[in-house]
């Protein structure tokens, strides 16, 4: 030990030694050479000798700055050896702080230094001293600090760090000025507890100019940078809550003595001074500085929209910190501290949204009293009160702003917002202002636009959601309000009673001529999927679930109900004039504007459609909330939603299938079809049902359209009873529904297409085989050896030969013959097809243009279905044959191309079995048209291609040459029909007519190659002449006009060369 000690010794004595020089010269004469030299071995010091040597060391220094001397490198140099030796050694001693924290106050405010101007590296460091001073001093210095008689000197001292933090432009000059303000009320992390009351009475006296002028910076320009605004935040939270604290305050309350240190020596400073400045932190105290301390907290709320997300979680800190602490002395600021938290709860930095709700959560778990709680309701029922006029006039951002902040209160209340909507009161204001907010703009709707026929495929299940019907609103169009607006029905949802909820908006839904009732509808299927949504936390969702799981299934029953009442599901959606309705209107149309009905004009139109939108949502809501229990309210749903499906109006279609899909997805189907496969005992029954009375159910046929439309061939023996029931009404039918049960004959026979395919090929023509590509030489040949075989066959039928022909031939068993004459049962398929075939066909005498067109297209699938049974294919071609024959003088000229395409199919399926018809009832009809008409498309105006003469034209002209290679024509057919054709290869026709006839002539081509050559080239060749190779052939012309081109040269050369 006393080797320890030695040690010890020499290492002070060999550091005063090399200080002592540096020491003297600086007393007597201080050079800039000599201080930094003083600074180096000063940094190369230990903190044990620095502690010996601390007073010798700083008296030196501490003249200096007495001296006051102008020079400010000198000072800052002096400075810094002062924070150099504080910094090793410490302070333990109260006449060293004292003077040292004097003259550093003094060195930043004499009047004379300001005058001449102090730099910001001085500055720098002598709030880096004071700082270091403070943190190093040991306890019993710092009481003496905090003691009254040091007020003035101690409030010099923030009236200096304020006025940095103020009026410097350098970033981290406030940053230090304001972390020494905290390290001298002790809000550092090193901070002793046990001196913060005595520092709370001190800080006290100069807390409102603190406030203030911290406020000022936190709300001043933003160019200082976030990390100066961010520390004036905490830094005004640290200060206050020291000052306010509800712990501190009531132990000021409890305990009126306060403990007065008797320093004797103490006589910088007049006490009784001291003792004015200290003020008494009492009730009446704390009340006036709460109202004082309002308007600032409301200032800095306005930091909520700061760029910065530091800052935003900063004041997240601040407003949480402000609660917790303070909540009793701040008692009128906590609404406004919770705004802050609320608005941030929703802020689109997720840390910043994190934190705010995890505040939230713990304030209303810790905090939130009676008392709490009532303030909260009033700050709600207020909000709810002013968010229609928010939303109507205010910007974007304050909406977003205002909708934030009401689902914070509604996390904040939580389980407590099912007794608010108990309240009269707050249920109809809370449901006003949604309903206002969601006013809806139903002027977009495409009620017009048709649906598909050919129904829609299945989506991707993430776009489920965007393929229903757009929701655009009168107030705004930006989707994060409708997120938070989401998110507010969500929350009522989880937290609310549910029972009140819906009961409230569906009496607003009934009302008569009530302006809400979409919104009320649309406001129920979000307050749903507060149970079910994908917008709230697990927490929520988790709770939301468990508090109203038990009793939805009654509560979604009798909405299911309220839904398909025919008051709402049934409104018209097309405006219809009455003569309109009652005698061109399709089936699909008239059905949904009723007789008893007034007719709807164009604003009604669109709310109905809209209506029914949402109400088809809704029930996807349901089956989406219930998941497999909706199993059981199939029958109450499926039946009306298919009804909707099979609606004309697209967006009512669209809407329904996604229904449909979400129903089968939630309720554990694999698939569409087989939704529709497991229900269809369901459906079929209630079809046939609704078909007794058809007058009073018009949309029975629909319903079975669609299961044909979207289910598979597990359900055909099903429905064979429904289309034996559709026909017989279709027998005794009525104008305004024959046309509706025969698209439902169409989809039928469209469906069995698709479920058994058969491949219909373009046959192979002899005649191609025959000439194609031979040789004049090879030609020659095969006729001689077709005329030895035909002798040899005039032989052979000789009576000797066929008499021994016949006596040498087996007799085969009557029975086998007569087994083998049987036919075999047709399929179910074809059996239902040839009954539906042979009632439509009587049909194409209709009047009605639909009706015909309809029968065609009902005969094309017919065939197309049957082309695999010759058998029965060729007789059901025969009874077609020759209504469709009339067909061909229609007027409408679409149904004469429709007829057209059907002789293309009965050429495909039977081949040349049609082809001596087609020769003598058809193809005289269609080459006088080509004819005819090719005259006036010559030259005709650009508009002339949207005609309806011109597209059937096209559709003449692409079919006619595959319909004579398919029939197998002989060359008459094919001269006659090429050179009706030839005329419209000319140029001054209209182009897609050109590219008809040059298919058409390709097709020809392919059936003689020969005659089709022979006759462009006398039309048009590039030559006149054809020179043989052989001398004994002379030459042949085959051309005398102008080899240069003319109006058909084009697309002669094209064919030619092709």
């Amino acid at each position: 030990m006393t080797g320890t000690v030695d040690d010890r010794d020499v290492r002070i004595s060999q550091a005063f030694n090399e200080l002592r020089p540096f020491c003297v010269q600086i007393s007597q004469n201080c050079t800039m050479p000599s201080i930094l030299a003083l600074k180096d071995k000063l940094q190369k010091i230990d903190s044990v000798t620095l502690t010996d040597l601390q007073e010798y060391i700083l008296f030196p220094l501490c003249v200096i700055l007495k001296k006051g001397t102008s020079n400010n490198d000198i000072n800052q140099l002096a400075v810094e050896c002062i924070t150099c030796v504080l910094n090793g050694a410490g302070v333990n001693e109260w006449y060293l702080c004292r003077d040292i924290f004097v003259q550093l106050c003094i060195l930043l405010g004499l009047p004379e230094l300001q005058v001449l101007g102090v730099s910001e590296e001085l500055e720098m460091a002598v709030v880096s001293c004071m700082r270091i001073l403070i943190i190093k001093s040991s306890p019993s210095v710092l009481e003496k600090l905090y003691h009254q008689s040091f007020l003035p000197p101690l409030g010099h001292a923030i009236f200096i760090l304020l006025r940095l933090c103020e009026f410097k432009g350098n970033r981290l000059l406030q940053n230090i000025a304001i972390e020494t303000l905290l390290a001298l009320a002790q809000c550092h992390k090193s901070g002793l507890q046990s001196l913060k009351e005595r520092a709370g009475d001190s800080f006290a006296s100069f807390l409102p100019g603190i406030t203030i002028t911290l406020a000022g910076v936190a709300t001043g320009d933003v160019r200082q940078g976030h990390k100066v605004t961010l520390a004036a935040v905490l830094a005004w939270e640290k200060l206050t809550c020291l000052v306010m604290g509800d712990k501190y305050l009531a132990l000021k309350y409890q305990q009126k003595t306060s403990s007065v240190l008797n320093d004797s020596t103490d006589s910088c400073v007049n006490e009784r001074n001291g003792k004015e400045l200290q003020v008494d932190r009492n009730e009446k105290w704390s009340k006036d500085t709460s109202e004082k301390l309002k308007i600032l907290v409301r200032k800095l709320a306005g930091l909520t929209g700061h760029s910065s997300w530091k800052v935003r979680i900063g004041l997240a800190e601040w407003a949480t910190g402000l609660l917790f602490n303070c909540t009793k002395s701040l008692e009128n600021c906590v609404h406004v501290l919770l705004e802050v938290l609320v608005s941030l709860s929703s802020d689109e930095y997720r840390n910043v949204a994190q934190y705010s709700q995890s505040s939230l959560q713990q304030f209303g778990a810790d905090c939130v009293g009676e008392e709490e709680a009532a303030l909260v309701e009033e700050n709600l029922y207020a909000l709810c009160t002013s968010l229609p006029r928010i939303v109507r006039m205010s910007s974007d951002a304050d909406k977003l702003h205002t909708l934030r902040l009401l689902n914070g209160y509604l996390r904040l209340l939580g389980s407590r917002v099912r007794n608010v909507l108990r309240s009269v009161a707050h249920l109809q204001r809370l449901s006003l202002a949604f309903l206002q907010v969601l006013e809806m703009d139903c002027s977009n709707i495409r009620f017009v636009e048709q649906a598909h026929y050919t129904g829609y495929s299945i989506p991707e299940k993430s776009t489920w959601s965007s393929k229903r019907l757009k929701k655009n609103f009168t107030y705004f169009s930006n989707e994060a309000i409708y997120d938070e607006l989401s998110i507010a029905c969500q929350l009522l949802g989880c937290y609310g009673d549910l029972d009140i909820m819906v009961d409230h908006f569906m009496e607003v839904h009934r009302e008569p001529k009530s302006l809400y009732r979409n919104q009320a509808i649309h406001i129920i299927n979000s307050i749903l999927l507060g149970i079910d949504g994908h917008l709230l936390e697990p927490k929520e969702l988790k709770q939301g679930q468990m508090n109203c799981k038990s009793r939805l299934l009654p509560l979604i029953r009798s909405l299911l109900e309220e839904y398909t009442q025919e008051s709402c599901w049934s409104l018209p959606t097309t405006v219809q004039s009455e003569q309109t309705t009652e005698n061109s209107v399709s089936p699909e149309c008239s059905l949904l504007v009723h007789g008893h009905e007034r007719n709807a004009n164009f604003k009604e139109v669109d709310s109905n459609v809209m209506l029914i939108c949402l109400l088809l949502e809704g029930i996807g809501v349901f089956a989406k909330v219930l998941g497999g229990e909706f199993r059981c309210l199939l029958m109450e749903c499926l039946y009306p939603v298919m009804e909707k499906l099979g609606e004309q109006v697209a967006v009512i279609a669209e809407s329904a299938f996604i229904t449909l899909l979400e129903i089968s997805d939630n309720c554990g189907y694999s698939s569409f079809d087989r939704l529709i496969y497991e229900n269809a005992d369901y459906l079929v029954s209630s079809i046939l049902l609704h078909l007794r009375h058809l007058w009073l159910n018009p949309r029975a046929p629909l319903v079975l359209q669609m299961m044909l439309r979207y289910g598979n061939l597990s359900i055909l023996p099903l429905v064979e009873d429904t289309v034996q029931e559709i026909m017989r009404i279709l027998d005794m039918h009525n104008t305004k529904e024959e046309v509706m049960l025969m698209k439902v004959l169409g989809a039928f026979v469209t469906s069995i297409h698709q479920w058994y395919p058969s491949v219909t090929k373009l046959k192979v023509k002899a005649k191609e085989e025959q000439t194609h590509g031979k040789t004049l030489r090879q030609f020659f040949v095969d006729y001689h050896q077709q005329q030895l075989i035909a002798s040899n066959f005039a032989d052979d039928l000789s009576e000797d030969n066929l008499h021994k022909d016949l006596s040498t031939a087996n007799v085969e068993d009557p029975d086998e013959l007569v087994e083998t004459d049987e036919k075999q049962e047709r399929p179910l398929q074809i059996k239902l097809t040839m009954e539906v075939l042979e009632r439509c066909i009587h049909f194409l005498h209709s009047t009605d243009v639909r009706m015909r067109l309809l029968v065609l297209d009902v005969i094309q699938a017919s065939l197309l279905v049957l082309q695999s049974t010759e058998d029965d294919l060729l007789p059901m071609v025969h009874k077609v044959w020759q209504p469709l024959v009339l067909r061909f003088a229609d007027k409408e000229l679409h149904v004469l191309a429709k007829a057209f395409q059907i002789l293309c199919t009965i050429a495909d399926v039977s081949g040349d079995f049609v082809r001596h018809r087609t020769v003598t009832d058809v193809f005289g009809k269609l080459r006088h048209f080509l004819l005819t008409q090719s005259k006036v498309s010559y030259k005709s105006k650009p508009h002339y291609q949207y005609s309806q003469a011109c597209k059937l034209q096209k559709v003449l002209l692409k079919q006619a040459g595959r319909l004579l290679l398919q029939l197998n024509a002989e060359r008459k057919e094919l001269e006659s029909l090429a050179a009706v054709c030839l005329p419209y290869l000319s140029k001054y026709q209209p182009q897609l007519l050109q590219q008809a006839a040059v298919q058409t002539f390709e097709h020809l081509m392919a059936l003689d190659t020969d005659v089709i050559w022979l006759m462009l080239v006398s039309t048009f060749s590039p030559f006149q002449q054809l020179k043989s190779e052989e001398s004994c052939f002379g030459d042949i012309t085959v051309y005398c006009g102008n080899t240069s081109g003319n109006e058909y040269s084009t697309n002669i050369k094209k064919l030619l060369d092709s």
